[in-house]
């Protein structure tokens, strides 16, 4: 039976300057840790056992890299803004920002339609107004799944041949924090649906990203190699996810 403590809240004052964390100790870590979360709150994952000033001193180094990322995630939150599904409101498809405009229409469903310059909202012409707006939305997720599910499939085709790999299932779900997952074992896939927001060589990298996992089933160096290997220049699709990543949000 594991040890469980609870985290404990604490002040660092570094050169850089001062903020609070939370120190979170565990018998399973080996590794000091730090994350900073979209709330811009500070986590310090420490294995159990280590001393305070060890930790002290990883802070005290890191502390430029956690204020710039306070600073990163402060511009993100003002970036976040409730999505709304008005005409005139734009949105991605393969890396690209498209306006939406709506279309009366005697059809007695609302659909989506990408016309290659704008989308296209078929809206019933007996629709009350105050429910169109969530009708909308409701067709952009079944339009962007349709895309996603046909895009991923005919990349995974590409890759797996490139690989010369096989996979038993692809999965295209709705993950709301990762972009994929693999399950080497079981020669599993899983990709987040909203990747077809981004470019399609950022669609490329998720794929390839979860077929190297069934060669190395973990982040090591040695899995970073492999998708180098494979797929030379992988850090412009991480940076694009990084700095895209709140307009992807449909919520």
């Amino acid at each position: 039976m594991f040890l469980r403590l609870k985290a404990q809240s604490c002040e660092a004052k570094t050169a850089a300057g001062s903020f609070f964390y939370f120190l979170c100790r565990s018998p399973r870590r080996k590794t000091l840790t730090i994350y900073v979360k979209e709330d811009r709150s500070i986590r310090v994952l420490s294995p159990l056992f280590l001393n305070n000033q060890k930790i002290e001193s990883f802070i005290q180094r890191k502390a430029s890299w956690i204020l710039k990322s306070l600073k990163k995630q402060e511009s993100r939150q003002l970036e976040r803004k409730k999505r709304f599904y008005k005409d005139g409101e734009t949105f991605l498809f393969l890396g690209q920002s498209y306006p939406l405009c709506y279309v009366p229409s005697e059809g007695q469903r609302t659909r989506i339609h990408f016309a290659g310059s704008r989308f296209e909202a078929f809206v019933p012409l007996d629709m009350p107004c105050d429910r169109i707006e969530g009708y909308v939305k409701k067709a952009f997720f079944v339009w962007y799944k349709n895309q996603a599910k046909k895009i991923i499939e005919e990349r995974l085709l590409v890759w797996r041949q490139k690989l010369d790999i096989q996979t038993e299932k692809v999965v295209v779900r709705s993950q709301k924090r990762i972009w994929g997952s693999s399950y080497y074992k079981t020669k599993r896939i899983n990709i987040n649906w909203k990747v077809v927001m981004t470019p399609l060589y950022v669609i490329d990298y998720v794929i390839v990203h979860e077929l190297c996992h069934f060669f190395v089933p973990n982040h090591s160096q040695r899995f970073w190699d492999k998708v180098k290997n494979v797929f030379p220049g992988y850090q412009d699709s991480e940076h694009w996810l990084k700095e895209h990543e709140a307009l992807t949000r449909l919520s």
